[in-house]
């Protein structure tokens, strides 16, 4: 039990007891009041941690002993980023959703997880693609992510995403995606405004 919690029983059972006033007991209660923890500089500590871990998954893959693993270790080691990433959300999803660090950070360390998944499978298999294909089907798989968990600093990569992904390409249907994923954020980031607001 914290100490505040502790004490804000103890100012009730002194004001049972009389040692307190009713004054000075409601003095206490607000000096106590347990302080939520919404500090900016946990929620970037957390965000930097969350993608120093999404930078390591990436570099397991630049190892020379890499190219000596059978192809089905290396699928497994692939989807592993994304599956770790997929645990971390659901623990979050259910347990500390109402963490700002925890959120922001489990959200930024899928985006990392799908980024490194899609490299490491595309690298694996030797998929044919661009760059700019890689990061519009990354910016796809990621926008789930970001919506449930309610995160708005993976906000910025998925912008770079969107538009990297839909600026190069000559036909339609890629530059529709594209303005359709940029109109999803910004009706996510005016929902994030106006509920903060």
């Amino acid at each position: 039990m914290k100490k505040e919690k502790w004490l804000l029983k103890e100012i009730e059972s002194w004001q049972e007891s009389q040692i307190v006033s009713e004054e000075t007991a409601n003095t206490l209660r607000t000096m106590y009041q347990p302080k939520k923890n919404l500090g900016l500089l946990i929620v970037l500590f957390s965000i930097i941690g969350s993608l120093l871990i999404g930078m390591g998954m990436v570099l397991v893959s630049a190892n020379n002993w890499w190219y000596s693993l059978p192809i089905t270790v290396k699928t497994f080691i692939g989807f592993l980023p994304l599956l770790i990433s997929q645990i971390v959300v659901l623990y979050v999803y259910k347990y500390k959703m109402n963490s700002v660090a925890f959120r922001e950070s489990a959200a930024l360390l899928n985006m990392a997880g799908v980024f490194a998944t899609i490299a490491l499978v595309g690298q694996i298999f030797h998929l044919p693609g661009d760059f700019t294909n890689y990061l519009l089907v990354c910016g796809i798989l990621f926008l789930p992510t970001m919506l449930v968990m309610n995160a708005i600093s993976p906000l910025i990569i998925y912008y770079w995403t969107s538009i990297n992904g839909g600026i190069y390409f000559s036909d339609e249907f890629g530059i529709v995606i594209s303005i359709m994923m940029f109109v999803i954020g910004a009706l996510f980031a005016l929902k994030k405004c106006r509920t903060k607001g």
